[in-house]
């Protein structure tokens, strides 16, 4: 009976582990002196598979790794990676000049970017000089809308001529609702301003998948940026059940997670459209995040696969022969949110909903409007008349 009980115990086979772990690390050295004698590379599989030519027995790298001796041996036998010296002065430059924590992460994107191609690198350095240059030429459409505003708001006109309703330009920067969808409609724009085509909100949704799609309704309907988007949590949704308010939103929606600067932690509202995609992303999801990946809900959605299927879109719209400008996206969809809000709300609320860290940045959604101008007026003369008659 005690023999029994011993036999239950694994503590009796300590000594025959010990013994297959020693014959295992003895074999793994005579196969690493046969390697070394041949001239030849040590490497897990050919360690693997000299001791099946040497014993007939098939070992795997992680036996290997989770026996010490044998470990041990490979580390000491096996030839030193090289680490490929820079050449350029520049990127020795770049990389001696930041802290040790980022020079590991430097030279790993150093090795990626060197097996691309030198064509697709010259292809992402023309994207980026174009987006520079995209971006100078809207910090000096803002400098000249902001002269044009200021001779608005003193003199009723811009550049000597008075403005009229059919004068008014407002920047393209969003997803045209038309149902000509073939033939986007070119909006008019401030003087310089380039002239830009989009295909029709309602073909970008119906023509997306998911998650692309819900997070497409959520830019448009919220203003929310990407970013937040796949760091919000379910703790940051507040939903009605029963009806909506008296101002028709169905909720809150928490911006916390994500965020690039203190200001953008806010409160938006959720309406209609998108209490619907909430719910039903709440539904899918079985992690603590919003947005989850479509094969494994249990893990938080990756920017990437949004940009796969952005990818995928234009590819699907392209075969159909529809023109999708290069700007058309997520963001699009925000800034497009955000001008339409512009028109209904004061800037200063605007620079709240949107999350801007300046009122600068938020200008650029504000196009004053002379009726605007009017009866921003007529309401303070109200105000007067009134106490004047209390």
């Amino acid at each position: 009976m005690h023999r029994q009980d011993d036999s239950r115990h694994p503590g009796w086979l300590q000594s025959r582990w010990d013994r297959q772990k020693r014959d295992t690390a003895t074999r793994i050295e005579v196969a690493v002196t046969a390697l070394q004698k041949d001239h030849v590379e040590v490497t897990y599989a050919n360690i693997c598979k000299r001791v099946g030519l040497l014993y007939g027995l098939s070992i795997s790298p992680n036996t290997i790794k989770r026996n010490e001796l044998a470990y041990q041996l490979y580390l000491a036998n096996r030839r030193s990676p090289k680490r490929r010296q820079l050449r350029e002065p520049l990127l020795v430059e770049l990389i001696n000049s930041t802290s040790d924590l980022e020079k590991r992460s430097l030279r790993s994107k150093t090795s990626r970017l060197r097996r691309e191609s030198k064509d697709s690198l010259i292809a992402r350095l023309i994207s980026l000089e174009r987006t520079v240059t995209k971006q100078k030429t809207t910090v000096s459409i803002f400098g000249q809308t902001s002269k044009e505003l200021e001779s608005l708001l003193d003199t009723g006109s811009v550049n000597g001529q008075p403005v009229s309703r059919d004068a008014e330009k407002r920047p393209a920067l969003c997803l045209a609702e038309t149902e000509d969808h073939r033939q986007g409609p070119v909006i008019e724009q401030y003087q310089n301003e380039r002239q830009v085509e989009y295909v029709t909100y309602q073909l970008w949704i119906d023509s997306a998948e998911e998650p692309l799609r819900s997070a497409s309704i959520l830019a448009r309907n919220s203003g929310i940026t990407r970013v937040e988007m796949l760091n919000l949590e379910k703790d940051c949704l507040i939903i009605r059940k029963d009806d909506p308010d008296e101002d028709g939103n169905w909720g809150d929606l928490i911006i916390k997670r994500g965020l690039k600067r203190r200001a953008r932690k806010r409160v938006l509202k959720i309406n209609k459209e998108s209490k619907s995609v909430l719910e039903n992303l709440i539904s899918q999801s079985k992690c603590r995040h919003v947005f989850s990946q479509p094969r494994h809900p249990d893990q938080k959605l990756q920017p990437w696969i949004l940009e796969s299927e952005i990818g995928r879109l234009r590819e699907k719209l392209a075969r159909d022969k529809i023109k999708l400008d290069p700007d058309a996206g997520l963001h699009t969809l925000r800034h497009t949110f955000l001008t339409e809000a512009g028109e209904h709300t004061d800037a200063f609320t605007l620079q709240y909903i949107a999350g801007h860290d300046t009122i600068k940045t938020t200008m650029r959604y504000v196009h004053p409007r002379a009726e605007s101008v009017s009866r921003a007026f007529g309401r303070i003369n109200q105000k007067k008349k009134s106490a004047e008659s209390a």
